[in-house]
């Protein structure tokens, strides 16, 4: 299953959120979240971003969201403490490792912790993602539980 495609159709993103196990209903959908914690979320599919949104604002994260590796690089200067970023291996411009490098080349965000969130299923990949400074891995597609998990390892919930 790929969520390559970019959609704005709320329809068609609640057919993919259904798809991972997310119940949509149309108040949450335009929610904001007004918690505290901070994440940022790069993405190339505009339809994941929207589940990862969801997912995390659930979770109390205030979301901001970036496109693409470089993106992500603008977006990570101009937010103050972010507590948790995620990040796409396959995106134009800048893919999700060698965001991931570039944010550990920084040693002001050696802690901050990040999770790659991807379709690479291949366990050198993972083992690439977690060498090169990624703290944890998910593949897609996942479950809200899943996310649960790994951010409560990461001592995030």
């Amino acid at each position: 299953f790929n969520l390559r495609p970019v959609t704005n159709s709320l329809p068609e993103f609640r057919a993919v959120a259904s798809w991972h196990g997310f119940q949509m209903s149309s108040d949450r959908t335009a929610r904001k979240c007004e918690e505290t914690m901070r994440a940022l979320i790069i993405d190339d599919s505009k339809a994941m971003r929207m589940i990862l949104r969801q997912v995390l604002c659930d979770f109390g994260f205030d979301v901001t969201e970036a496109g693409n590796g470089s993106e992500g690089l603008i977006r990570l200067k101009e937010m103050p403490n972010p507590d948790l970023v995620t990040v796409d291996w396959n995106m134009p411009v800048m893919d999700g490792l060698a965001f991931v490098q570039a944010v550990r080349s920084n040693p002001s965000l050696e802690r901050l912790p990040m999770i790659m969130v991807t379709t690479k299923n291949d366990w050198q990949q993972v083992a690439d993602a977690l060498e090169a400074g990624a703290n944890e891995y998910i593949m897609k597609p996942f479950t809200e539980d899943v996310f649960r998990e790994k951010l409560q390892l990461m001592g995030l919930s």
